[in-house]
């Protein structure tokens, strides 16, 4: 088996760029797959999508992601510990596995007539349905699931089976901007959680123990409260945790290393912000 993570970045390389290319290309290095980074690649652009977001699904278009039996596409801000070496290309899957965001349903449903909110969900997955015929699944309350493309994982026959039967990128931004969706919803997340239920695809829902989202918010219903700051913080790490996606603001401008290993391996109540 011939494996690959990919990670890619557009613009300036900022200190959790650096921290991040070289916490996975560790952790490549360990399981035994290749590494490749790529900066300012500007390929799915050509192809309609908008700049910084499409980037990572490069593999849409440049044929030296067939050379792999399984990808694994990592957002920047995805790390794990040092020594972690369970191999996520052992993960069983067909054509696509992606993890959701278990707490994102229940977010946007308390902010319904927000700009990203329920309310706007439901249009966007009616839309999804009478123009393209794609439905989408639910969680247990209804609510329409969220997939997060921060940790990616496709075979080959993925590859293959996303060129033949993904929306086109011009198409599905062309379509919804017609029907008056804002550019939240013809951005890549969206678009990939779109073609993952397209006819001729094949996707396993991915552990979120491989893509462990930290991030701010003003909910008062997990965990802790962020030292120094007046929000809470979502931590939802525990003993089977794997990756960890940093998604505090402008993390990618303070984190240093320092502070990257007390995320990693600390209580968040002795974080540095």
């Amino acid at each position: 088996m011939k494996n690959l993570i990919y990670q890619v970045w557009e613009g300036n390389i900022l200190p959790g760029t650096v921290l991040g290319r070289d916490n996975m290309k560790g952790y490549a290095e360990r399981i035994g797959a290749e590494y490749w980074f790529d900066h300012d690649p500007k390929l799915a652009v050509r192809h309609g999508g908008m700049p910084i977001y499409y980037e990572w699904l490069n593999f849409l278009f440049d044929d030296r992601f067939l050379e792999y039996d399984k990808v694994a596409i990592l957002d920047l801000d995805v790390y794990c510990k040092d020594d972690f070496s369970e191999n996520i290309f052992d993960t069983e899957f067909e054509h696509f596995a992606v993890s959701e965001e278990p707490t994102t349903p229940k977010k946007r449903a308390k902010n319904a007539k927000g700009r990203i909110g329920k309310n706007n969900d439901e249009r966007w997955a009616k839309d999804l349905k009478e123009i393209w015929n794609i439905s989408l699944p639910r969680t247990k309350d209804n609510l329409l699931k969220v997939y997060n493309a921060g940790v990616v994982l496709v075979t080959r026959e993925g590859i293959l089976a996303a060129r033949k039967n993904f929306i086109s990128i011009k198409e599905y931004i062309k379509k919804l901007s017609q029907r008056g969706h804002g550019r939240f919803y013809c951005l890549d997340q969206n678009y990939m959680h779109a073609n993952l239920f397209a006819d001729g695809i094949k996707f396993t829902e991915l552990s979120t123990d491989w893509n462990n989202q930290i991030y701010f918010h003003g909910d008062k219903i997990p965990i802790a409260p962020a030292p120094g700051h007046g929000r809470m913080i979502n931590d939802p790490r525990n003993e089977n945790t794997k990756f960890i996606h940093v998604q505090l603001s402008a993390a990618d401008h303070w984190l240093t290393k320092r502070k990257l290993d007390l995320m990693l391996n600390s209580p968040n109540n002795m974080w540095e912000y």
